[in-house]
């Protein structure tokens, strides 16, 4: 089985070794709409993974001459720097995945079972000139006028950025995984050491932690 089908078998299973992010390297950028598209992988050969085994991986939409099972279709969040962007997940996609967060806040409405969220990346990078939390209260500030009253859950940057590794904090591919109707969220966490030889830090894949909004 190659990397990609790998990947494309069970990305939460993949990423426990490897690392992924959500960065179009090759050629082709992400989307600046969000909806479905395909992906696959391709190794980043100037990063190596500090986890044994593993190495470090960008999503690719140059699919062209890959085969059908290294192929993964996704719901693409889009990204817009200083502002909010919003999807509606349904029952046809299997998995979401967004752009890198590295002080972002990724919220997500109530759910009824059958596929159906409203999904919104919020980022406010100008508020963080007056420290980490007045950025995230500006994001959740976007969020709660997006949702307008309605309920929904965020992951906000304290939950996936925090680190004992120095001064450093984690960045992470923050994605939803459609189990039977529902969507659960995921952040895969990494950060550049900073060492030589381009390494970087895995930090494993875990449940994503949200709080009411």
């Amino acid at each position: 089985m190659s990397f990609r089908s790998e990947f494309v078998a069970s990305p939460e299973s993949f990423m426990a070794t490897n690392i992924v992010v959500p960065q179009f390297r090759g050629g082709k950028g992400p989307p600046s709409e969000s909806r479905p598209i395909v992906i696959t992988i391709s190794e980043w050969t100037q990063k190596k993974c500090s986890k044994s085994g593993g190495k470090v991986y960008f999503l690719n939409l140059d699919t062209a001459g890959v085969s059908r099972d290294e192929k993964l279709p996704i719901y693409w969040l889009a990204y817009s720097q200083g502002n909010f962007t919003q999807g509606v997940l349904n029952g046809q996609s299997l998995y979401m995945f967004t752009a890198q967060m590295d002080g972002c806040t990724l919220g997500f409405g109530s759910q009824g079972g059958d596929g159906g969220c409203l999904v919104s990346h919020a980022n406010k990078a100008s508020a963080g000139k007056d420290g980490p939390d007045a950025q995230r209260d500006a994001q959740r500030g976007q969020l709660q006028s997006r949702f307008g009253g309605a309920s929904f859950s965020m992951v906000e940057p304290s939950a996936y950025m925090g680190t004992t590794h120095g001064g450093n904090k984690f960045k992470a591919t923050n994605f939803g995984k459609n189990v039977n109707g529902t969507w659960q969220f995921f952040s895969h966490r990494y950060m550049d050491s900073g060492s030589a030889g381009g390494v970087m830090l895995h930090g494993g894949v875990q449940p994503a932690v949200s709080i009411p909004g």
